[in-house]
């Protein structure tokens, strides 16, 4: 992989840390957690999906 591409994620995963530290800083731990339990539902239909498309398959 060439070394502009690994420089690139790395300075969109800093500029994503640091707009979730400013977000904190400013909207509290009231405002991550519906964020947080919207990511985990993403996460678990993805999931559910997974195992789906692996039981159809056997």
């Amino acid at each position: 992989m060439p070394i502009h591409y690994l420089r690139r994620l790395t300075a969109r995963n800093r500029t994503a840390w640091l707009a979730g530290a400013f977000g904190f800083r400013h909207a509290g731990f009231v405002a991550s957690v519906p964020f947080a339990t919207i990511l985990v539902v993403f996460a678990v239909a993805s999931v559910l999906d997974d195992l789906r498309g692996r039981s159809m398959r056997a």
